[in-house]
């Protein structure tokens, strides 16, 4: 009970009619309340085109033009390869010796991208390497002056090691002065024989 209002003014129950009646419009109220929710959730699940009005029709394509391809030339790298290559004739890769002995060396070793480099002027790619050693043929007459002067310039530079693993390559004796393996190796590379 309230301390401050006198005993005659203490709020009594509500009647049974009074009760029904507030019943009623607290369940007008919900009423109310629940249709006010149900058209706030229309209005949320409704997508945005629908308020506009837009919901009928397709909406207009835009055109596509072709695609057109612009390729950029290509660098051409200075072809190094020896002018004067042997066109026919026993070729590296005809020499049993040479092919096991290649075999068992992989296609990134330095001694190999040396060989490269010696006979085609780069080192190279990893994948075709072995490929293009065994195919080596020799030089023409007319560039095996120029070819000696260049490959004997590289080989000098060379180590000894190095030089007697070409030489090992190439099944040519490897326990020699390295003066001895550079003209070895270089009249051998001129003219490959078996």
């Amino acid at each position: 009970m309230d301390i401050d209002k006198p005993k005659d003014e203490v709020a009594a129950p509500p009647s049974k009619a009074e009760a029904s009646v507030v019943a009623t419009k607290d369940k007008d109220d919900k009423k109310e309340k629940e249709k006010q929710k149900e058209k706030e959730d229309e209005e949320e699940t409704t997508p945005e085109v629908a308020k506009w009005g837009l919901v009928e029709g397709k909406r207009e394509r835009k055109k596509v033009a072709p695609l057109e391809v612009i390729v950029a030339p290509t660098k051409s790298k200075k072809d190094t390869t020896p002018s004067h290559l042997k066109k026919e004739g026993f070729c590296l890769g005809d020499s049993g010796h040479f092919n096991h002995t290649l075999g068992k060396v992989i296609s990134k070793d330095d001694v190999l991208k040396l060989l490269h480099r010696l006979l085609y002027g780069s080192t190279g790619i990893d994948t075709t390497r072995k490929r293009e050693l065994r195919g080596w043929r020799g030089i023409e007459k007319e560039g095996q002056a120029e070819f000696r002067t260049k490959t004997t310039e590289r080989l000098i530079k060379a180590k000894v090691n190095d030089m007697k693993r070409i030489a090992d390559l190439l099944g040519l004796p490897k326990s020699k002065a390295k003066d001895e393996l550079v003209s070895d190796v270089i009249n051998y590379l001129i003219a490959p024989t078996d």
